[in-house]
């Protein structure tokens, strides 16, 4: 049977969503200064007056991280695989307005915005992941 362009464009979104994540995360660890790498990499979430902080061990340890492989990574060209985690539970308790936008932004200045109905998947198809970089195998440079 023969995927619709319409069946397929979610799962296309998924990807590009989980790759702009991975790849703020990437930056994020790939351009700090040595020294400041001593310490490991964190993840703040901060909205409604509530901020939150995460490690890398957390992160990775957490029950609701799953792997996701692509196909073709846009940033290597190649299949990749990456254990994520779903960015709304990273978000719960947290109030977003309906028609907010949500911003990450990373140490070295990239940015990737998502709407607010992409981290929630309202639309039943795509869901927003943060990847996050195991320290005992770091994805190769970019």
């Amino acid at each position: 049977m023969l995927a619709s362009a319409a069946n397929r464009w979610p799962r296309r979104r998924t990807r590009a969503i989980a790759a702009c994540i991975a790849l703020g995360l990437a930056a994020l660890v790939a351009t700090t200064p040595a020294p400041l790498l001593a310490a490991d990499p964190t993840l703040t979430v901060s909205a409604d007056g509530t901020t939150r902080t995460f490690d890398r061990d957390a992160l990775l340890a957490r029950s609701d991280a799953v792997e996701i492989t692509t196909s073709r990574d846009v940033a290597y060209g190649t299949p990749r695989t990456y254990r994520a985690v779903p960015l709304a539970n990273l978000m719960e308790g947290i109030t977003i307005p309906a028609d907010a936008v949500v911003e990450a932004v990373a140490q070295d200045g990239f940015v990737a915005q998502l709407p607010r109905d992409l981290i929630y998947g309202n639309d039943r198809e795509a869901v927003a992941y943060v990847a996050v970089e195991p320290a005992n195998a770091p994805w190769p440079p970019i």
